[in-house]
């Protein structure tokens, strides 16, 4: 009586043992197949991630390219290039100054990293750079800008080496603008 006991105890406690088990398996199972879901989910999310950032790059070289096609046709930008041509017409008024500066800030922010890296420059040293930036010759700046030819010269110098700390580059405050 006491083997037939023991017997059906161990088998009792034998099958609880492997219904445990058998559950506990289940779960693994389960487990499994929801981190393969949520794996699966994840790597979905990430391509649409990476997709999205081609797309902001491919739209942020539109919106560049827009904008400088839009510089580019600008009226007071075609009147500023023609300078050079026709320097009867070398002037600017204020309403036009402020057009033309809001243009460059809106496109390139190229005053607002003039000023951030050049703080001592002036409203005036601003315009010269501009107007450099379009190529516009030295004699008409010093015309739009009511200065003589040396003034200017000096102006530029001044803007160049002491304003811009630029003294031992070769370039010229013209090139440099270009290219700022």
């Amino acid at each position: 009586m006491k083997i037939v006991t023991l017997f059906f105890s161990t088998l009792i406690l034998v099958l609880i043992l492997l219904i445990i088990l058998i559950r506990w398996y289940f779960r693994i199972c389960n487990g499994e197949k929801k981190l393969g879901k949520q794996e699966r989910l994840l790597n979905a999310a990430n391509q649409t991630i990476a997709d999205q950032r081609l797309e902001i790059i491919a739209l942020r070289k539109d919106i560049i390219s827009l904008q400088r096609s839009l510089y580019n046709t600008d009226p007071i930008v075609y009147k500023i290039r023609t300078f050079n041509d026709r320097p009867e017409q070398a002037a600017l008024s204020e309403q036009e100054w402020h057009a033309y500066l809001s243009l460059l800030e809106d496109i390139f922010h190229f005053i607002s990293r003039l000023k951030h890296d050049y703080p001592s420059l002036t409203d005036n040293d601003i315009r010269i750079c501009a107007l450099l930036k379009e190529g516009v010759q030295n004699r008409h700046i010093a015309s739009i800008m009511a200065l003589t030819q040396e003034s200017l010269s000096a102006t530029i110098e001044n803007i160049k080496h002491e304003k811009m700390n630029l003294e031992g580059q070769q370039k010229t405050l013209e090139d440099i603008m270009k290219t700022f």
